[in-house]
């Protein structure tokens, strides 16, 4: 198995071979360039960090892009229209972060 080292950028087909054999959703890279399995809570601290991550991304987004790039716009569906994508962007978010949610009792 190929190595990954930092700096060293890997094409489309080494990166194929280096995940080839991993089992988990999210593989931690090893020193054998392959993965080692994440338990259940180290699985759900990522996914909860992109999700906020994300989050914080649209919430950013939504007070730049409207009050500071389209400010000065002379098309006037472009405010609209960036609001219609954010409320949709939002939304799938949204489900995507309860999507997992279960009753533990």
């Amino acid at each position: 198995m190929m190595k990954a080292s930092r700096g060293k950028a890997l094409k489309v087909k080494d990166f194929n071979v280096l995940v080839s054999g991993c089992i988990s959703r999210y593989p931690v890279p090893s020193k054998q360039g392959c993965s080692i399995d994440m338990t259940g809570k180290e699985r759900q601290r990522y996914g909860r960090a992109i999700w906020l991550a994300a989050m914080a991304i649209i919430v950013l987004a939504g007070v730049v892009v409207p009050y500071g790039f389209l400010a000065d716009s002379e098309r006037a569906l472009a405010v609209p229209l960036f609001w219609l994508l954010f409320g949709v962007v939002v939304i799938a978010l949204i489900v995507i972060g309860v999507a997992r949610w279960r009753d533990d009792a």
